[in-house]
């Protein structure tokens, strides 16, 4: 396990779901929940990221994004 280039990771998949969220919330209000939820899924698995808590992480991603 390799914190610093997961957190390094994290931070690049935060930044480009940003850029991603709105674009496609134009494209479609009602994914407005589902977009909410991904949003969630990517603070979950930042929080467990800082935490040190890599394989939860990755779990999070997977098993609910």
């Amino acid at each position: 396990e390799k914190p610093e280039p997961a957190k390094a990771a994290m931070k690049r998949l935060i930044k480009r779901w940003e850029g991603l969220k709105p674009i496609l919330g134009e494209c479609r209000s009602e994914w407005s929940a589902d977009l909410n939820q991904v949003d969630e899924i990517i603070a979950s698995a930042n929080d467990l990221t800082d935490k040190g808590e890599l394989p939860a992480a990755h779990e999070e991603l997977e098993q609910n994004g």
